[in-house]
């Protein structure tokens, strides 16, 4: 565990305005990509950011796990934390914002998408902030950042592609959570998490409600 979010224990990504930032599992030259995993003592993160260069033109998705607990179980409203807690691409000047997943303690990032970017200079800058809530101390959850190629960008010549028929993938498991995030063997009375597997390596997170 280090003690900052910085440049040492994240490689690649530019950060400031965290110093009592904890940290959980590292980047390393033998495991590049993990799971950022940080807990915010009501401190504002000013930046945690990376520019990405030499993408190939095209429109895309932009994907980010986040999570944030809920403001309600400190006595927080949860419109008083709309804005402060985001997912963001900055794209020329434009900057589109997400705000992380409110989930309960103990379970998984949920996937953020910011959808339909279009990118034609190759560079494209993703990264999170938060802001400072009263009486808000939350514990945050980022990483697995990921960009999709869903469609071609306008003026652009595209050779050597072939349209091919999306491939259904086959259900290879499904894994069932219970409110307090702990592993159930099926769909229980309340509010369950439903994490499915697909033998192409796609995952899917779903919240289903049993009354």
């Amino acid at each position: 565990t280090a003690q900052n979010l910085n440049n040492t224990t994240f490689p690649g990504w530019v950060t400031s305005g965290a110093s009592n930032a904890g940290v959980g599992t590292l980047a390393s030259a033998t495991n590049p990509f993990v799971d950022t995993h940080a807990t915010v003592f009501n401190l504002a993160i000013n930046t945690f950011e990376q520019t990405v260069t030499n993408i190939p033109a095209g429109v895309y998705n932009v994907h980010m796990k986040t999570r944030v607990g809920k403001p309600e179980d400190n006595g927080v409203a949860r419109e008083e934390i709309v804005g402060k807690y985001c997912f963001y691409v900055i794209q020329g000047t434009d900057t589109i914002k997400k705000d992380f997943m409110i989930t309960d303690w103990g379970l998984p990032a949920t996937p953020t998408v910011i959808k339909d970017v279009t990118i034609v200079d190759g560079t494209i800058t993703m990264g999170v902030f938060t802001g400072m809530v009263s009486g808000f101390t939350p514990s945050l959850f980022w990483g697995d950042p990921a960009l999709w190629l869903v469609g071609k960008a306008p003026g652009f010549e595209y050779t050597g592609l072939q349209q091919q028929n999306a491939v259904k993938a086959n259900v290879k498991e499904v894994i069932y959570y219970n409110i307090q995030g702990m592993r159930v063997p099926r769909l229980v009375r309340g509010l369950n998490i439903v994490k499915t597997i697909y033998d192409n390596g796609t995952v899917d997170v779903q919240k289903i409600m049993m009354k």
